[in-house]
């Protein structure tokens, strides 16, 4: 488009814009290398958001706005990027543009960002501006957009996930999830369905069920699901992808290892829980933080490093040797 005589008269440039999106998204889920500075991404997003404006349809000007907002997020300018989102969220509006964006993307992209902003706010020290957009999202976007695009309602709730359980909210947001996730999955797809988010549904649902003293069962069903090889460790690209949004999904099993390993007595059981959660929480970390030191899930990288912290005060405790650890192989399949 940038090279071509004829781009200024295209008539529908929209034709266009899924190839920005879909580029922002293998950027995202690392498929696509780039510098410290993230010199090409940016490129791509600025461009974006000129060809969006240019065609004037809010779906799309919204979406690059979104993606823009993103960018200048994980580079760390959170105060700019909560900027581009309240330019964002003066054109959205849920009821007519959220099934259009998800027509033209797969999801509401530009919903997500009210998710994604109450992290931002909450990396800024916003926490009342931040549960206030959080109560936002779950009581004016949520139950308007379409129930059936499970894949979008997860993505969108997943910002929010920890946010919630961290404030005593475990109850909600397991019931949250049930009722826009869980059984809509099942009600619209059933057994043999599939969606991108589906392997995490288990590790997701489990960790909150844990933290629900309330309601936690079956302990050493749970111990020997976890303990398994394998079990709630996910390909890079798939972290990736969730570690946008907040958490990866190998952090969450790290986080059951943590927790169970805290109701468990038998010594070696607990020790096998803290090695895992422990190593498996590592490999986030580096996925977080490059080796030269670059942040590349900046919100996920403060999780991470809080949980590691935990473990490793455990791992002392237990008896637990930084050789227990490193010999501790964590088998990731190829993205």
């Amino acid at each position: 488009m940038q090279q071509s005589p004829a781009s200024a008269q295209m008539k529908d440039r929209s034709i266009t814009f899924p190839i920005f999106s879909g580029i922002f998204v293998l950027i995202k889920f690392g498929m696509i290398e780039q510098d410290k500075e993230c010199t090409y991404e940016q490129e791509i997003v600025r461009r974006f958001v000129e060809e969006t404006k240019i065609h004037g349809d809010p779906v799309h000007y919204g979406r690059a706005l979104g993606m823009q907002a993103e960018v200048i997020a994980r580079l760390g300018n959170v105060a700019l990027a909560l900027e581009h989102f309240d330019r964002l969220s003066e054109i959205y509006n849920v009821e007519q543009h959220s099934n259009e964006v998800c027509k033209s993307y797969g999801s509401d992209r530009s919903a997500q960002i009210f998710s994604l902003s109450v992290l931002w706010n909450l990396h800024i020290g916003n926490e009342k501006q931040a549960l206030e957009l959080c109560e936002f999202c779950l009581k004016e976007l949520l139950p308007k957009m379409d129930i059936k695009n499970v894949h979008n309602s997860m993505i969108f709730l997943w910002p929010l996930y920890q946010v919630l359980w961290e404030r005593g909210q475990v109850k909600r947001m397991r019931t949250i999830l049930e009722d826009f996730v869980f059984k809509p999955f099942q009600g619209h797809y059933g057994t043999g369905g599939f969606t991108f988010c589906l392997p995490l549904y288990k590790p997701a649902a489990m960790l909150l069920e844990i933290y629900d003293d309330d309601a936690v069962y079956d302990i050493e069903e749970k111990v020997n699901w976890v303990l398994q090889d394998g079990a709630g460790v996910f390909t890079d690209m798939f972290d990736n992808a969730m570690g946008n949004y907040g958490s990866t999904a190998s952090q969450v099993t790290s986080e059951i290892c943590l927790c169970l390993a805290r109701k468990i007595d038998c010594p070696e059981v607990k020790r096998d829980l803290i090695i895992k959660g422990t190593a498996l929480a590592r490999t986030v970390k580096i996925l977080c933080q490059g080796e030269d030191g670059t942040i590349k899930m900046r919100f996920t990288l403060d999780r991470t490093l809080r949980l590691i912290h935990a473990l490793e005060k455990i791992a002392e405790e237990c008896g637990v040797t930084e050789e227990m650890i490193k010999n501790k192989k964590i088998s990731k399949l190829p993205s």
